[in-house]
């Protein structure tokens, strides 16, 4: 088993984070669970004066209470902030909701190239039941990625999971994060977005570094050699674990043996087709083509999308090298270059990419 690859990467980009620059972001009662930044170390816990809102298993997934047969609910309680402060919710609300937002927000194209994802970082939620709401609707059909079974995770940690159908929910002005537990949970961040793969795998040729840029040395008069430590890489989770460490040992210090330094990957493509990699130009929304017959609007699965979304990958993406890999790696990077594109052949095109992991 290969220990480390390079090969068909996945993308996730944050949509809200996204809402955010534009301006839609109209607050939160827990600003900090939206941030897309797990090394939040907020523990948040059930309050008293928590909202439970009925929720039932099966059909799929989880329903709303009132649709639901009530003799098999369960509640699906909103997290809300600590019982320090005051505030008893956490959505992360929307300015001016419209259709467009809508649109990005829950059409699921119907592609093995993109698609729509939810993830939780920094988290110390075990084998309790937590999902993302659109407005008052629990998505229910949902499938694993990394620790999430069940709608609820074996180990603290991290847990990832693709969305195949968010419901059709319209004006849409709030997204918010809930749990089934009476305990208190420390939580990092939420992610609620879109993932995006290249038409091919990345080239041979391709490069990964781990520096230690937090670590200098200097040789003294006498010839001595010291070392400064100003930091050694990603600090923890809002959990207490090093970054992307699920614990599948409570006795376990994973701090020993945890990764330090930060990664790199200098990376490229070549002959990539036109239609994978741009927009079409005559749409006014470079997200959606519109179908004037149809009347109906398909998601641009293109890499421009999730260029769009990052703002050219200036904003955090969370970033997995090779998405067929048994063990897969994640990061929560940017691209520190600017991305250009070279025409190699007809309606082909190749381009190159430095993606560093940031905190």
């Amino acid at each position: 088993m290969a220990r480390k690859t390079l090969g068909k990467p996945r993308f996730y980009a944050d949509i809200l984070q996204y809402l955010k620059a534009l301006g839609y972001y109209a607050g939160s009662d827990s600003p900090e669970l939206w941030t897309l930044d797990p090394t939040n170390n907020t523990e948040y816990g059930i309050s008293s004066e928590g909202d439970p809102t009925p929720y039932t298993s099966g059909g799929g997934g989880l329903r709303k209470g009132r649709e639901a047969n009530l003799e098999m609910a369960i509640p699906m309680q909103r997290l809300p902030r600590s019982s320090t402060t005051s505030g008893n919710s956490n959505p992360f609300t929307i300015s001016n909701p419209n259709k467009s937002i809508d649109r990005l927000l829950t059409n699921v194209p119907q592609s093995d190239v993109s698609g729509v994802y939810g993830a939780v970082l920094g988290h110390s939620i075990t084998n309790k039941p937590m999902a993302i709401e659109i407005n008052d609707y629990t998505i229910e059909d949902v499938a694993e990625i990394a620790n999430y079974s069940s709608f609820s995770a074996e180990y603290s940690g991290y847990s990832l999971w693709s969305i195949n159908n968010c419901g059709a929910e319209e004006n849409i002005d709030s997204i918010r994060f809930s749990i089934l537990s009476n305990e208190s949970h420390n939580t990092g961040c939420v992610s609620y977005g879109r993932w995006f793969e290249p038409e091919y795998a990345f080239d041979l040729k391709g490069s990964v570094s781990n520096s230690y840029e937090g670590i200098s040395t200097q040789t003294t008069v006498g010839g001595h050699t010291l070392s400064n430590i100003k930091h050694l890489g990603q600090p923890h989770w809002g959990n207490g674990l090093p970054a992307w460490t699920l614990q599948k040992q409570d006795d376990e210090d994973y701090n020993v043996g945890g990764a330090k330094g930060r990664r790199s990957w200098q990376v490229g493509f070549s002959f990539l087709s036109d239609d994978k990699l741009f927009n079409k130009e005559g749409n006014p929304d470079k997200f959606f083509t519109y179908n004037e017959d149809t009347e109906q609007h398909t998601f641009d699965t293109s890499l421009a999308s999730f260029y769009k979304l990052t703002l050219n990958g200036k904003l955090p993406f969370i970033f997995c090298p090779d998405n067929d890999a048994d063990e897969k790696e994640f990061a929560l990077c940017r691209i520190t270059n600017q991305p250009k594109f070279s025409q190699v052949a007809n309606n082909l095109w190749s381009t190159s990419l430095v993606i560093t992991e940031n905190w």
